[in-house]
């Protein structure tokens, strides 16, 4: 890919991600009344790890301890049953058609600082009552304070670890959405909405299988994804590699995730080890607490970094602005919004093949 061939200016990007939003919002609304009480229980699925987990009745009392949990719960329409959750909802960061409802949702822990995870306590979660508490992270349940799977099973609480995001037990890069697919299925399953998990799923598929067509002939430019906000102490933040969610959103738009030989969710990286890797575009995440605003200035900041780094200012990437700039939430946790992700990323990646 050369620098007269990228055409995905910051202005471009910021006109698909409303475009995407507002198309999310008109497309996939939550569905105006709870569904029906009693049927279809006890229910069993398989989480990460393969642990069987068994609901007997639907959960009534449902704590998700992160905001992508949270949000699988909106998109099924079993918001109602939500009592607290693991990560307060912000402005910016949640669908658009949810963002009100969403951040009315009680908080159980403080305010998430980027990088860094403070558990619910043990204490607090169980004051809640729960009879479900679903997570994407290992670490809400492991963390030093935080009630483990295995107290709340001695209390008869069924808990549910997800595939998407972030699941060491996994032994295949993921190169589709099937493990989110799959989340989607089984949260629906314990919470009495398959028939709405199996309406977004197959929405998610219709979606992907249009861009894997459109650009199933083109060239893959390799692609560093940088997660602006999580740039602390001179350091680059993670690297990405072929566990992580991103690395089958990179795949399915038409690219190749630069760390893609990594077998990890996040791996530790230098400045040196990005330049020597050479990706041809870099994927500039950002967290958008507050807003489109914010988001806009933690854009201009990554890249202001990017071209005063002595290890990267030389990158032809850097010097000829192959950016692609996106909303970290679209493609960096298992949602249903992965595959408006695929979509905004295969624009800016191949934007010939969208016009």
């Amino acid at each position: 890919m050369t620098g007269s061939s990228w055409r995905a200016p910051l202005t471009a990007a910021v006109a698909v991600t409303a475009m995407t939003l507002a198309a999310c919002g008109e497309s996939a609304r939550a569905p105006e009344s709870q569904p029906s009480t009693g049927a279809g229980f006890p229910v069993t699925v398989q989480e990460c790890g393969g642990k069987s987990v068994t609901v007997q009745k639907r959960p009534e009392r449902v704590v998700p301890l992160s905001a992508t949990m949270l949000e699988h719960l909106f998109w099924l329409g079993v918001q109602g049953s939500v009592v607290g959750s693991g990560e307060s909802v912000r402005p910016g960061t949640f669908p658009q058609q949810f963002q009100a409802d969403g951040a009315k949702v009680k908080s159980l822990t403080g305010t998430y600082v980027p990088g860094s995870y403070d558990p619910v306590s043990r204490e607090v979660l169980l004051a809640e009552r729960p009879d479900l508490v679903i997570s994407d992270f290992a670490s809400t349940f492991n963390t030093a304070g935080a009630a483990t799977q295995a107290d709340l099973a001695a209390r008869d609480v069924p808990s549910y670890l997800a595939f998407s995001t972030d699941c060491a037990s996994e032994g295949a890069a993921q190169t589709n959405l099937d493990l989110v697919y799959r989340d989607l299925e089984n949260v629906g399953r314990l919470t009495g909405a398959q028939p709405k998990a199996a309406e977004l799923v197959a929405g998610m598929r219709s979606k992907v299988d249009g861009v894997r067509s459109k650009v199933a002939s083109a060239a893959s430019p390799t692609v560093w994804v940088f997660t602006v906000e999580e740039a602390v102490d001179g350091q680059p933040g993670s690297a990405l590699g072929n566990r992580h969610t991103v690395n089958a959103v990179i795949e399915l738009a038409g690219g190749r995730n630069v760390f893609g030989d990594v077998n990890e969710s996040f791996a530790k990286t230098t400045w040196e080890e990005i330049a020597k890797r050479k990706p041809d575009v870099i994927l500039l995440l950002s967290y958008g607490y507050g807003g489109e605003p914010e988001r806009q200035k933690a854009y201009a900041a990554g890249k202001k970094a990017l071209a005063e780094n002595p290890a990267t200012r030389n990158l032809p990437a850097v010097t000829q602005g192959r950016y692609a700039t996106m909303d970290y939430w679209l493609v960096a946790a298992g949602s249903v919004r992965n595959a408006d992700g695929v979509t905004e990323l295969a624009r800016q990646l191949h934007p010939d093949l969208f016009r």
